[in-house]
């Protein structure tokens, strides 16, 4: 089984890597909707949070975020997604101490 939290991510714009966070988790928001043979769930949306961020670059296009968690030991990809985040007020190349919030497009 994936977990769907883990230690570290990195953001890339262009496939050249811009930044990263740490203390990440993925979020799957569900609607539910009766069926007559029971209950049916959908996808709503997804979206996940980090507790801390860093930026190389000011990002200005898209941006794809990978997860990254331990997996028998091993660190490996858990996830990646194209993103919308808003950053907020940074300062590039220092540890930004507040929560991110990405959302999955």
């Amino acid at each position: 089984m994936r977990p769907s939290n883990g230690e570290v991510g990195v953001l890339l714009q262009d496939g050249r890597q811009i930044g990263g966070f740490m203390g990440w988790s993925i979020i799957l928001l569900l609607n539910s909707k009766e069926k007559q043979d029971g209950r049916e769930y959908k996808k709503s949306s997804v979206r996940a949070k980090a507790q801390k961020f860093w930026l190389f670059e000011k990002p200005t296009g898209e941006i794809t975020a990978k997860y990254y968690g331990l997996v028998e030991d091993t660190l490996a990809i858990i996830s990646q997604s194209k993103i919308e985040a808003d950053f907020g007020e940074y300062e590039l190349n220092k540890m930004i101490p507040r929560m991110l919030e990405m959302i999955w497009i």
